[in-house]
């Protein structure tokens, strides 16, 4: 587990699979997937709704964020722990993920 308010930067994701099954909500915590557990489960079909997404509070207002968030997303596209984890490589450490050599000098056509 991940102690948040520790003054560091996280990147989390929640992916689901659009099934009716809690295993279909996977958490994953700067790029690794979080163990969790579920101790209700009364779904019977798909959670998809058409409803307004809330951050870091309840629909009543219990368990207001106590933070900051910075650029979320919402996508369509299914991503795999692999991708997720690369993502989080290149926003944190980004000058580790990549490298880049000298610039190349520009050849001018003959003329």
């Amino acid at each position: 587990s991940v102690a948040f308010g520790n003054g560091a930067w996280h990147y989390g994701v929640i992916t689901y699979d659009g099934s009716s099954s809690p295993t279909g909500l996977k958490t994953y915590i700067d790029g690794i997937e979080q163990t969790t557990t579920t101790t209700h489960n009364t779904l019977t079909s798909s959670i998809l709704q058409n409803i307004a997404v809330r951050y870091g509070e309840r629909g009543n207002g219990d368990h207001p964020l106590a933070g900051q968030l910075d650029e979320p997303r919402v996508s369509a596209a299914a991503h795999s722990a692999d991708w997720i984890n690369a993502e989080y490589n290149n926003q944190k450490m980004s000058s580790n993920f990549i490298a880049l050599g000298l610039e190349e000098p520009s050849v001018q056509p003959p003329q």
